[in-house]
């Protein structure tokens, strides 16, 4: 049973590839010297008979899944030779390119990010063998060679003196928060979410290849503001002047200096309920925002969203990883007084400035 989205076939004669799960379409790439045919239905797959189709030498063709619906999970393939098989949600050929003038070339799969960013694998990185300059070389040179959607590596250390606050209790039984450090320690996968994601953005275009990388669960836990405030909007927010300074400082350290900027829109100023003004700001590691996890806005408004607008492939492809069962801090002002988050179960929500939630952030690597 193959368990990765994509696979090769070494077809002799009449070959039976069963997936672990269903996809709507299958796209086939035939490196072969001479055709193969090709089904999802026909399971004797002869050239010339219903439901099966002939995908010539040096070719390549997307099938329907016209298998049983809760269980087709089995490509029939007859021949000899080599075959790509992915298995994907929409009719696109991920094994062909445009050109001018509307010609088509086959091309590899894994040269171009557009193609990756569509297969989920999950494959521990740094099991295969790769360390973290292995795969940012893989990332900046465009290639994308071995990286897919959901691939991860796993990282583990304690990062000292982040800014904090400490609830204190005044003689009359007043309790306020007072500023303070703490460490932070973490062990947890960091999963490949999208590759080139913002790539041409910003006032300044980014221009290098990246991937954007997300933990899988939050990294630490703070606050927004000391005081429930949104009223300098995300810039001016404790947890953006504060606390992901220092976070930048050590994964820059922790990755090898593969930590990536690039210039984002970030809302700085409030009037009423929501951010009213914003400025192009540096940015390394940041609070993701909320199209990038839903597709769209939920409490945030334009000033909020700026050119994170793309929903990351990883939480297109699979929502579960949306879910860290731990409540975690977003980047849109809501109200005067609240920030938006995700709940522990992924829903979207609300929170006044000065609780305590989780910190998952996001970052460019390349």
């Amino acid at each position: 049973m193959i368990t990765t989205q994509e696979t090769t076939v070494a077809v002799s004669g009449l070959t039976t590839v069963e997936f672990d799960r269903r996809y709507p379409f299958y796209g086939i790439r035939n490196d072969s010297s001479s055709a193969i045919q090709v089904s999802t239905v026909n399971a004797e797959c002869v050239e010339g008979a219903d439901g099966v189709v002939t995908v010539a030498k040096d070719s390549s063709f997307v099938i329907a899944n016209c298998g049983d619906k809760f269980n087709g999970t089995v490509l029939y393939l007859n021949g000899n030779g080599t075959v790509t098989v992915v298995g994907q949600y929409s009719d696109s050929n991920r094994f062909r390119a445009a050109k001018k003038g509307g010609e088509t070339v086959d091309i590899n799969p894994t040269s171009i990010s557009e193609n990756h960013n569509n297969i989920f694998r999950g494959d521990d990185l740094f099991a295969k063998g790769y360390d973290i300059n292995d795969i940012c070389a893989m990332i900046s040179d465009g290639s994308f060679s071995d990286i897919y959607i959901g691939d991860y590596f796993t990282l583990s250390g304690d990062i000292a003196n982040v800014p904090c606050f400490v609830e204190q209790t005044s003689d009359d039984g007043t309790k306020t928060l007072v500023e303070s450090t703490q460490t932070v320690t973490y062990n947890t996968k960091f999963r490949v979410a999208g590759l080139d994601t913002y790539l041409n953005t910003g006032d300044t275009a980014f221009t290098a290849h990246h991937a954007v990388i997300v933990p899988d669960g939050v990294i630490g836990r703070n606050y927004m503001n000391g005081t429930n405030t949104t009223s300098d909007g995300y810039i001016g927010s404790f947890m953006f002047a504060s606390v992901l300074p220092v976070y930048n400082t050590h994964f820059s350290a922790k990755l090898n200096n593969h930590l990536l900027s690039h210039r984002e829109i970030l809302s700085n100023g409030v009037i009423g309920n929501q951010a009213n003004s914003w400025a192009w700001t540096d940015v390394k590691i940041n609070l993701m925002s909320e199209p990038e996890i839903y597709g769209l806005s939920i409490r945030g408004d334009g000033f909020d969203v700026g050119v994170n607008y793309r929903q990351f492939p990883l939480f297109r492809i699979s929502p579960t990883y949306m879910v860290n069962f731990s409540w975690c801090w977003l980047r849109a002002v809501y109200t005067s007084s609240s920030f938006a988050y995700m709940g522990g179960s992924g829903g979207a929500g609300a929170g006044a400035a000065a609780t305590l939630f989780g910190v998952r952030p996001c970052f460019c690597i390349g």
